[in-house]
């Protein structure tokens, strides 16, 4: 992961720290409503 406080994180950034899927994350924020209670 980025170390540089200037520096945005990216979706990668975020499912490589998680152990997920860029897709997974990109659901996330886009339909939260459709993960299931286990991703909370």
């Amino acid at each position: 992961m980025r170390t540089n406080e200037k520096t945005r994180l990216t979706l990668k950034d975020v499912a490589n720290q998680l152990g997920v899927s860029t897709a997974t994350i990109s659901n996330a924020f886009s339909r939260p409503d459709q993960l299931s209670k286990k991703a909370y």
